[in-house]
């Protein structure tokens, strides 16, 4: 097996740290640092009423670690991933005025 020169295996040991930094989600410029930039952690979800796509919940909070979110509907208790939740749109305001609950539906006059 032929040996690598250094030229070569500075080459090869940067190839491998960009593959590594691309698997991570990170971005490594020429000189070899990295130049991600933090990603904000998601605003915990809040207790209230929330508009979910199909239908209003009443969500009662994240779990500990807020990864899931505990909400409510018109036939019980349930879970959600939190991921899935940051979709949700926060319509407490509009629910509590209608007093409707979980019958609620937004306005398509819109």
């Amino acid at each position: 097996m032929a040996e690598l020169t250094d030229a070569d295996r500075a080459f090869l040991q940067q190839a491998q740290e960009r593959a590594r930094a691309r698997m991570s989600g990170r971005t490594i410029d020429e000189t070899g640092r990295d130049i991600s930039e933090p990603q904000p952690e998601p605003e915990l979800i809040q207790p209230g009423w929330y508009w979910t796509g199909l239908l209003c919940v009443w969500v009662v909070g994240p779990s500990q670690r807020g990864q899931w979110v505990h909400y409510q509907t018109a036939r019980g208790c349930r879970w959600a991933a939190s991921r899935r939740a940051i979709r949700w749109q926060r319509v407490h305001e509009q629910v509590k005025k209608s007093g409707q609950g979980f019958g609620w539906r937004p306005d398509r006059s819109d």
